[in-house]
């Protein structure tokens, strides 16, 4: 079958990417075989798997968070790989259809486009009013060409703004990491995502030496200008009392997997060579793997606020935190309990009973009937597990995963995270999943050192079995895309997992352009007559 699939030529390629042909043979027969859709019970919701804190209760997780800080490392990990194209897709869009900026100026056939002009109407006049944090970088690179922004604005000449701004002749963003652009506008500064991390991080995650860790996942041709970005910004944070520690890693190309065509044969480019693309988020559960900290934060590269805001934001990731501690302190109580010569009954009965009602965990209807020992061992197991805490907030319609209870192959139950494209198009299902109060925002607080201080092998905790086929493009041309089980997904499916109810106000994404004019992102208000010095 290999040979008749695949050209000496094709095995090359694949060997460069420390794959093999078997592997790439599976990943085939996975799209013949189709997504495996999970089953969900029901959402989980606040009091039925979704932990909701009063104030009294929040404040002691902080507490618990800070003696925690003296006795554990902790790091933030913060998947930055992707480059910001889809965050610019409908400027690119009119860039490479200028007729339809002309259109939208005499406002001609308002409806046929009605996103995208919809997204102009907000774009133009954040342009205009100097809301963007890029503002006085693009202005910069257009006066070297001898080139007004207002002037451009004043005529119309959207096309030309959009060039210099998204491609190489001028700041190139839609060729930049997310973590590289202009996020947010102070007085005497503008700051990228990547260094209101650190600023935030340092609220939280500073240890008794001064020292604050954070880990980003980066694309391997991005990885320089990080570097020199990093070494401008480190001057303004860093002195004798402060340092950072942060390290990189980048998506191993042996997470690729291989693009197909409707007929799931090896989909090609022009040139012909067989297409691979990034397996997704899940690829980076390595990624997370190679970390020797005790507790890790998670979060993504563009949920992040000024300072005027990280208050509330770093109050409920120690609440997180301090929650985990608390949870993975009683955990490992039991571990050392359990690890006894002789079980006894009221031990398995009292851990029976913290793992159904702290943890979440549902227990074999036949497991009353079984033996000593056995219980033990299957109590043991439940526990000796990396701990999850995932922040949820209220769903206000955001695409993207929830909390689900879901029944898997061997008729158990359990807490997931699931995303829209996981679950069956059926009315059953749909109408469980369009029942959920809550929304993933991916704010994970992770222990992932076993009760004997021995970090744990993430990838022995992953199910295999969540991976999906995605419907892509490339070339005009339609493909299918496997993506590999989602790092919150699959790759932690078999994690303990905790979810908590978050508030609203700690999600704050920038997923287009246009986020960055949301209230959220932009400056503090200044008195009336105080400007920003950039104006």
């Amino acid at each position: 079958m290999i040979g008749k699939l695949f050209s000496p030529q094709d095995i090359e390629q694949i060997k460069s990417l420390n794959l093999t042909s078997k592997q790439v043979t599976h990943q085939m027969e996975l799209f013949e075989m189709g997504t495996p859709y999970s089953t969900l019970v029901q959402p989980a919701k606040i009091n039925d798997g979704i932990k909701s804190f009063s104030q009294k209760e929040k404040q002691r997780f902080v507490k618990k968070f800070d003696e925690l800080h003296t006795l554990q490392k902790m790091v933030k990990f913060i998947p930055a790989s992707g480059a910001a194209t889809r965050m610019f897709k409908i400027p690119l869009y009119f860039l490479n259809h200028p007729e339809e900026i002309t259109s939208w100026l005499k406002k001609d056939n308002i409806n046929s486009l009605q996103e995208e002009y919809l997204f102009m109407k907000d774009f133009l006049p954040g342009l205009r009013k100097k809301q963007f944090a890029f503002y006085p970088d693009l202005q910069s690179v257009l006066r070297k060409k001898n080139l007004d922004l207002t002037e451009l604005l004043n005529q119309g000449k959207i096309e030309t703004i959009l060039e210099y701004l998204l491609t190489p002749a001028g700041l190139n963003y839609a060729n930049l990491p997310k973590a590289l652009l202009k996020f947010h506008q102070y007085r005497h500064q503008s700051r990228t995502p990547l260094e209101e991390h650190l600023t935030e991080a340092a609220s939280y995650l500073r240890d008794q030496n001064g020292i604050i860790r954070l880990h980003f996942t980066l694309s391997p041709e991005f990885r320089q200008r990080v570097q020199v970005h990093l070494d401008t910004i480190l001057k303004k944070h860093e002195d004798s009392n402060l340092r950072y520690e942060i390290t990189f890693s980048v998506q191993q190309f042996h997470a690729n997997t291989i693009a197909v065509d409707k007929e799931n044969q090896p989909f090609r480019d022009s040139q012909g060579r067989i297409v691979f693309r990034p397996g997704g988020h899940g690829a980076l559960i390595e990624n997370l793997d190679t970390l020797t900290e005790d507790i890790v934060f998670i979060t993504n590269i563009d949920n992040i606020v000024p300072d005027h805001l990280k208050n509330e934001v770093v109050f409920n990731k120690k609440v997180l935190g301090g929650y985990m501690g608390t949870i993975q302190e009683k955990v490992f109580h039991y571990l050392n309990e359990l690890s006894g010569d002789e079980p006894r009954n009221a031990l398995l009965e009292e851990t029976r009973s913290f793992c159904e009602n702290q943890l979440m965990i549902h227990f074999p209807e036949q497991f009353q009937f079984w033996h000593l020992r056995k219980k033990r061992n299957h109590i043991f197991t439940q526990l000796n597990r990396p701990i999850r805490v995932c922040g949820m907030v209220k769903n206000q319609g955001e695409p993207g995963g929830g909390p689900f209870w879901i029944r898997d192959k061997k008729n158990q139950i359990s807490l997931q995270i699931i995303e829209t494209t996981q679950v069956k198009k059926i009315a059953e299902q749909k109408a469980i999943l369009s029942a959920a109060s809550h929304f993933n925002p991916v704010d994970l607080v992770c222990g992932i050192k076993n009760f004997r201080g021995e970090k744990f092998n993430l990838p022995d905790f992953i199910d295999p079995d969540s991976y999906f086929i995605s419907e892509k493009s490339m070339e005009g041309k339609p493909l299918k895309a496997l993506e590999l089980p989602g790092l919150w997904n699959g790759a932690m499916a078999k994690w303990i997992t905790l979810f908590v109810d978050v508030p609203v106000s700690t999600f704050n994404p920038v997923k287009t352009i246009n986020d960055l004019l949301r209230e959220q992102h932009q400056p503090e208000k200044q008195p009336a007559n105080c400007n920003p010095d950039w104006i």
